[in-house]
């Protein structure tokens, strides 16, 4: 947390440095990442209202795989230099993790059922709100071209969890939901979930990396993509009434990062 703090007196103190200098520039940046992701659920027999999803889930098939994920949102760069930057971010993510696929149907023989009837697995996701506060470094300049690179620190805030289990009934590989389980009211908005989480100490802090290019379309809008690597740990403490709702553990996430770049 004090490296955050440290960081975010940085950004100020650019934004009042002398804004008639070549390097002095804003950047607002929209941008949509989608990866790989995995969230290393600690707790789940704990959260878990059901001794479906309990006994039979750690029985049968374990989440023990990663999914795609994504995250969406806005990005404020002040340069301090020519090379150097620092930025403040806000933006929605998704992430989770699913179990290996496994046969439900006990006692039927297979050939009175359409083929992969049965075929069955659990997907759990996460939705969070991250906040990354990061050093970026221009280590290539050219004309139409920088090549840079970004680290620091984030938050990552709890918003709502839900697990499904999905089942194949059909000889198509199209699969349905048959039961779900909802920790946190989903259709409560998005502040409301924000002011108890954030009060609750429901709060994950972790690191985000990553290398990629900009490419400049005019003088004050560019292109950008980027390689992204995210890693947060599990929440260290909480002030939560009702502590079986909170999804602990650590999670992580990589992919492409990319987006669009407004220059003033």
């Amino acid at each position: 947390m004090n490296i955050q703090f440290i960081l975010f007196v940085l950004l100020l103190t650019s934004l009042s440095s002398n804004g008639q200098q070549k390097y002095g520039k804003n950047e607002l940046s929209f941008s949509y990442f989608k990866g790989i992701t995995k969230t290393n659920i600690s707790n789940f027999q704990e959260i878990s209202s059901s001794n479906y999803y309990t006994n039979y889930l750690y029985e049968t098939a374990r989440p023990t795989q990663t999914v795609l994920g994504y995250s969406y949102g806005g990005n404020y760069l002040r340069k301090i230099n020519r090379k150097l930057g620092i930025s403040l971010g806000f933006r929605l993510t998704k992430r989770g993790q699913k179990s290996p696929k496994f046969r439900s149907i006990v006692g039927i023989p297979d050939n009175s059922l359409p083929e992969g009837y049965g075929e069955s697995f659990y997907r759990f996701t996460m939705k969070s709100v991250e906040t990354p506060l990061l050093l970026h470094y221009d280590f290539y300049q050219a004309n139409r071209l920088i090549l840079f690179s970004k680290l620091g620190v984030s938050t990552d805030i709890y918003r709502v969890f839900y697990a499904e289990y999905l089942i194949r009934k059909t000889g198509r590989n199209e699969f349905q939901v048959s039961s779900s389980q909802t920790l946190f009211n989903a259709k409560t908005s998005l502040l409301k979930q924000l002011k108890i989480h954030i009060g609750e100490d429901i709060v994950r802090f972790g690191g985000v990396g990553g290398l990629g290019a900009k490419f400049r379309i005019f003088s004050f809008f560019y292109l950008k993509t980027e390689f992204e690597f995210s890693y947060y740990g599990d929440i260290l403490r909480s002030k939560s009434k009702n502590p079986t709702t909170i999804v602990r553990g650590s999670a992580y996430a990589f992919g492409l990062n990319s987006g669009i770049i407004f220059k003033f």
